[in-house]
């Protein structure tokens, strides 16, 4: 019966992680993918109730990200202007990447809590490693983008460059934990 919620959070995972743009259209908007995120939460909201905190963030993510869907090619990392953002752009990445990782939190967390009572300790640490690693990246992002500006630029493309092969391998594993948990707490 879970199985549908936590296979729908693994494809949101996805569609968050991966960005593939066709001209100026993006046809994997983050948007999409927290659409997947709530749908997945309304089903498993009545195996733990501490997916229904998750609700909110991904409802507040939807909204904050409708705008992806027209990809605007000066903002990625191969054209260096990406670095010369401004404050608003700062301060709005800054704010949907703090949402996200109170997300991420909330499902890792949750998914602690139920392996906790059945005594799944591998998934249940698994979890913990997932959050964990998740986190750290998505705090080193928001350190980075403040104290970037008075970076050169080809410095600044290397530690982004470093940092996004991070954060998609911190993103997976948190795919990869919930698409265990589609087999593992299917129950």
């Amino acid at each position: 019966m879970y199985a549908r919620g936590y296979k729908r959070l693994f494809w949101g995972m996805l569609f968050i992680i991966f960005d593939i743009n066709l001209g100026s259209i993006n046809i994997m908007p983050d948007f999409i993918g927290y659409i997947f995120i709530y749908s997945g939460l309304n089903v498993l909201v009545s195996q733990h109730k501490g997916y229904e905190k998750a609700k909110v963030p991904a409802v507040t993510l939807i909204l904050l990200t409708l705008k992806d869907v027209v990809y605007n090619s000066n903002n990625n990392i191969l054209s260096g202007q990406v670095y010369s953002l401004g404050l608003i752009t700062i301060v709005s990445a800054t704010v949907v990447t703090i949402i996200k990782l109170y997300l991420i939190y909330v499902l890792c967390e949750t998914i602690y809590e139920i392996c906790k009572e059945r005594g799944l300790n591998e998934l249940m640490e698994s979890a913990r490693g997932s959050c964990k690693f998740y986190s750290v990246i998505s705090l080193l992002y928001m350190v980075y983008y403040p104290l970037s500006i008075n970076l050169h630029l080809d410095l600044k493309i290397i530690i982004i460059f470093i940092l996004v092969i991070i954060q998609i391998i911190a993103s997976i594993s948190v795919a990869s934990l919930l698409n265990k948990c589609k087999v593992k707490l299917e129950i």
